[in-house]
């Protein structure tokens, strides 16, 4: 596995639950034949992700996907955060969420 603080991965994954963790590295590992980076929270995901748009250390993954509903930091600032970027605004991002709630859909696809 990767150091935590360089990112050398297809996708980069930011989830607090560790069974979807568990659950999308595997789906995505061995169905798609992507290396999977994740982390629990966006305070440790940024910094590496930073380091890499920078090209200081590791390299950009070729896609996001972040929970919608993370506890300390939101997505939502996370992701306004990339597409500013003039070297990460092109990445795609993918907002999960287990929530069902209409105005957290909508929140997610104007981010």
């Amino acid at each position: 596995m990767a150091p935590r603080d360089a990112l050398n991965c297809d996708l980069l994954l930011v989830d607090d639950d560790p069974l979807v963790v568990t659950l999308l590295e595997t789906v995505i590992a061995k169905r798609a034949g992507l290396t999977v980076q994740a982390f629990a929270t966006l305070d440790e995901a940024v910094p590496p992700l930073r380091s890499a748009a920078s090209s200081q250390r590791g390299t950009l993954p070729k896609a996001i996907i972040v929970d919608w509903n993370l506890r300390k930091r939101t997505a939502r600032e996370f992701i306004s955060w990339v597409r500013m970027s003039s070297t990460m605004g092109h990445l795609p991002i993918y907002a999960i969420s287990a929530s069902d709630d209409d105005r957290l859909v909508k929140q997610a696809i104007e981010a």
